[in-house]
């Protein structure tokens, strides 16, 4: 046999051995992850009920969402929701025990602040003590239903409050699983005419013309709007002064409906003006998205005067999901 094809041949048994040596491994590690999987959630036939997350971020979207749907949340209403895993699927109706006392919260901090526990006059929960995840579903939970407080109260949109839960117990599955069984949600909000706009428009600075126009709307300046208050919404714009110099001025909207009288958010700037809320309006894409149409005027002693017109056409809400660890 030639030295070549003696060498070839070593090559493949080694290849082969390194190869099953290689799915051997595999399988070791998939059966340590599916006994590790098994303890927890139960797949080896067990069933169990759990939260999700630790802490997480609820806000409450009032408007309206090409992306979600928000009758809930127009409704003041949240669901603190439950999961059920394991076995081979929810055969039947799952009824949990929780409870859902401030005293959750004794000891526990969010970013190194001490938790801001919802007040009770703030919401009303709507299946106290007990909740049920019904057949062939994956899901349940606390159903809460928020009041006029809440929405009137300045640190619910600015750092929100926590409502925590705790799993006691459980019918219909094995067990709750004793390190996920309590969660910290943490409800904020945002008024509907919180979003990111394209914002195109016209300024007159001093007397002299400027128009923010683009071939698309799409390419327009992004601009945000955040929450103020229940109807109030505010938004930075920067308007230039005479040597070029940005200067970032609050616009403050103050809603009656889809009107809004506009005014001043920053010291030493005075802003007058008037806007209008309209819904399906500008063609973005392939839907009609609301739009803010704005008149104001801008004065002070650095910028002079500025007479500013906007078109702002909502691109979308952005509102993300956020989740936390709380700390001991």
């Amino acid at each position: 046999m030639e030295i070549n094809q003696l060498k070839m041949i070593m090559k493949m048994k080694s290849f082969k051995l390194l190869n099953t040596i290689g799915i051997a491994a595999m399988t070791l590690l998939m059966a340590a992850s599916c006994e590790s999987g098994d303890k927890e959630f139960g797949y080896d036939g067990e069933t169990a009920v759990y939260f999700a997350n630790a802490g997480y971020v609820r806000t409450v979207e009032l408007g309206e969402d090409q992306e979600a749907d928000l009758t809930d949340d127009n409704n003041h209403i949240i669901n603190i929701k439950a999961y059920c895993a394991g076995g081979y699927g929810n055969n039947n109706n799952v009824t949990v025990d929780y409870i859902s006392d401030a005293s959750l919260c004794d000891g526990y901090k969010i970013n190194g602040a001490a938790i801001q526990v919802m007040p009770s006059t703030y919401y009303e929960i709507e299946n106290p003590n007990q909740f049920v995840i019904a057949k062939g579903q994956q899901m349940g939970g606390v159903r809460v239903k928020l009041t006029d407080a809440f929405f009137n109260d300045d640190k619910s949109y600015e750092q929100g409050y926590v409502i925590p839960v705790k799993l006691t117990g459980a019918q219909g599955v094995n067990k709750v699983l004793e390190s996920k069984n309590t969660t910290f949600c943490l409800v904020k909000f945002v008024n509907p005419w919180t979003a990111t706009y394209l914002r195109k428009g016209k300024d007159v600075i001093n007397g002299k013309e400027s128009h923010r126009a683009y071939p698309y709307i799409e390419k327009a300046e992004v601009i945000k709007v955040v929450t103020k208050g229940l109807y109030k919404a505010q938004m930075t714009v920067a308007v230039k002064d005479a040597s070029g110099i940005d200067h970032q001025v609050n616009v403050l909207m103050t809603f009656n409906g889809d009107d809004c009288t506009i005014s001043s958010g920053s010291e030493g700037v005075q802003v007058s003006g008037s806007g209008k809320f309209v819904k399906n309006d500008q063609l973005l894409g392939e839907f009609k998205r609301n739009t803010l149409y704005l008149n104001y005027n801008i004065k002070s002693d650095a910028l002079g005067t500025v007479e500013t017109t906007d078109t702002m056409v909502v691109r979308n809400r952005g509102i993300g999901f956020q989740t936390f660890t709380p700390e001991q």
